[in-house]
């Protein structure tokens, strides 16, 4: 194995770094992951350090502007198109081709029924609230850019009401629609993370080499997960019932979110 043992600057333990792979030194056990899992452990790892290009282009754009310059840019791109932004930089034309383009998977009455299999459940956001939540907000490895702004002590409940506010949006009928609020608040979301990964990095306060990239693809795989899987996991143990349809259109809403 092609590694050398170095000093996590986190907790001062030994650890393997992969050299070839960049794997950061929080995580360890690549060769063992590799022998269960094959190429999909070294794609994990690829993925530990990439954010989100697009947008983070796109908050590097704004940061040259006046705040009401592109804040009225954006909420025209959501309300009315990009080409009806005039002057539009760029990186925000490139961030709604890829957004305005829907997958050939993306199934919209999957969708449907997977916002209203969520929203026919009276404890639906309980489970999202004591089970999802405090495994996403506990995990050591993600939660890092939460920790470091603060946000978990001092936004803890306005985060719990803007949570719970996007998940309603995106699960009623059309919920992901080109100019449905679902999709409005996704994108402002992505962007927001996109702004704290710009944050943390100019802070001085986060070890890349260590953690990856701030809020990178696999720890939000991993959220997009609890939010879907997670919540069924907890609603079925309430005693929920669910058709194998109703689950796979949840896991569906979600996977088109996360796209």
């Amino acid at each position: 194995m092609d590694s050398a043992p170095i000093l996590d600057p986190v907790s001062g333990d030994r650890a393997l770094v992969d050299k070839e792979r960049g794997l950061p030194s929080l995580y360890t056990n690549l060769e063992v992951a590799r022998q269960k899992h094959g190429p999909r452990a070294d794609k994990y790892v690829a993925l530990l350090r990439h954010g989100d290009p697009l947008a983070d282009a796109v908050v590097e754009a704004f940061a040259g502007m006046a705040e009401e310059e592109w804040r009225q840019m954006l909420h025209i791109a959501l309300e009315r198109g990009i080409d009806s932004v005039p002057n539009a930089p760029e990186p925000l034309r490139a961030l709604f081709a890829q957004l305005d383009h829907v997958p050939f998977w993306v199934d919209q009455e999957q969708c449907n029924l997977g916002g209203a299999t969520f929203l026919r459940c009276r404890l639906g956001f309980v489970a999202l609230a004591m089970l999802s939540l405090p495994l996403i907000y506990s995990w050591p490895a993600g939660n890092k850019p939460l920790s470091l702004s603060g946000h978990l002590v001092h936004r803890a409940s306005q985060r719990l009401k803007d949570t719970t506010r996007y998940v309603f949006s995106i699960c009623q009928p059309d919920g992901l629609n080109r100019f449905s609020d679902g999709f409005k608040i996704t994108v402002r979301v992505r962007l927001i993370h996109a702004q704290v990964r710009r944050l943390l990095r100019q802070s001085g306060q986060w070890r890349e080499e260590a953690w990856g990239a701030p809020i990178n693809q696999c720890h939000m795989a991993g959220t997009n997960l609890l939010f879907s899987v997670g919540v069924l996991d907890a609603l079925t143990r309430i005693g929920y019932l669910f058709k194998p349809a109703e689950r796979e259109a949840l896991i569906h809403l979600w996977r088109y979110a996360g796209y």
